[in-house]
């Protein structure tokens, strides 16, 4: 028998708590993530900004609409001329040295992480990374 509160017991209390907190949690992740489509969209420099937004309101399966030539990302990317070069094998390269370097169960910094990867030559970086696989 639960406690009276009001016309309902505590237990029916306490699940609707957890549905309303599980409802704000969804809410907040929805949030976050428009937010940072807002933030990407900011901040894309090369992206035709047409594109952006008809991706954003398009449905899956939807043509992706041509690029407006118009817009100042379209104009930068053709003053810029930026060239478009492949980077998988680099990423693959630094989460496997990430990795190793994790599991040596010793303080790891960002700039250890970037001394092993471009192949520091400093002596102290040697002398701690050099008998890794990955060095």
């Amino acid at each position: 028998m639960g406690v009276y509160s009001g016309g309902k017991n505590s237990n029916s209390i306490s699940s609707e708590e957890e549905l309303e907190a599980s409802n704000r949690i969804k809410y907040l992740s929805d949030t976050k993530h428009k937010i940072r489509e807002v933030l990407f969209y900011c901040s894309t420099v090369y992206q035709c900004r047409k594109q952006a937004i008809s991706n954003y309101f398009a449905w899956p399966g939807d043509p992706v609409p041509q690029e407006c030539t118009l817009c100042d990302n379209c104009i930068r990317r053709v003053t810029d001329n930026p060239v478009y070069i492949d980077v998988q094998s680099d990423v693959l390269k630094m989460l496997e040295i990430i990795n190793v370097t994790t599991k040596m169960h010793q303080q790891i910094t960002r700039n250890n992480i970037v001394d092993v990867f471009r192949r520091s030559q400093a002596k102290e970086v040697k002398s701690q990374f050099g008998n890794l696989a990955v060095y």
